[in-house]
């Protein structure tokens, strides 16, 4: 059933419930809490990074010259504004 080959973290996800199509995975722990470097995902694309940079998380967009494009206090409240100011298709 498990893969040990497979880290843990690269299957866990967590759901953005105002965003249906959008998850987020960590890339450096099991868990969201956890996690300092945070993928986000959305239609099945990779959109941007989510950072934590002491007590505060930037979302980064490639392309962008590594300026942040959101701030917050958790990768999912980061994730959540970004994608707040996005056009609905997103």
């Amino acid at each position: 059933m498990s893969n040990t080959a497979t880290k843990p973290s690269r299957s866990t996800w967590t759901r953005i419930w105002q965003h249906p199509t959008a998850r987020l995975q960590p890339l450096d722990a099991e868990t969201l809490h956890e996690a300092t470097q945070v993928r986000a995902w959305v239609g099945g694309e990779q959109v941007a990074i989510a950072r934590r940079s002491g007590s505060a998380w930037a979302v980064h967009v490639p392309g962008q010259g590594g300026i942040p494009a959101a701030f917050g206090a958790s990768a999912l409240e980061a994730v959540t504004n970004w994608l707040s100011r996005q056009p609905a298709a997103a």
